[in-house]
């Protein structure tokens, strides 16, 4: 990233952010279930789903947190994101983004060895 910042003449960072991705290759979870109940879409049957998602955001203060459920043939992925807005704070915000990405990723991955049992991929 640093050389392309380099390379132009002007870039305005305006957030910074922490990826998380785990794919539970496992059978769905019942809890998880309404992911393969598409037939309320009546969608012609010569069609066959390739993915399905669902996805929430949640705002506190300058810190955005997503979470995307993607349901693909490799199994179902949980992948989550925590922005956190600068406006002129980088470093306290860079610093608040990480502790917050550190604590959330801890819980994430809580909650997927609970339903999938260990393993998983960042």
């Amino acid at each position: 990233m640093g050389k392309v910042l380099e390379k132009l003449p002007y870039t305005p960072l305006t957030a910074l952010g922490k990826n998380f991705d785990y794919l539970a290759e496992e059978t769905l979870p019942d809890e998880l279930k309404w992911f393969e109940d598409d037939s309320s879409l009546n969608i012609p049957r010569s069609f066959k789903r390739k993915t399905s998602s669902r996805g929430w955001s949640f705002q506190k203060g300058s810190h955005l947190f997503n979470l995307n459920v993607v349901r693909d043939d490799k199994g179902t992925w949980f992948r989550m994101n925590i922005h956190t807005e600068l406006r002129g704070r980088e470093i306290e915000c860079a610093l608040e983004s990480a502790n917050l990405f550190k604590t959330h990723r801890t819980a994430l991955k809580g909650l997927m060895n609970r339903m999938f049992g260990s393993g998983g991929a960042e």
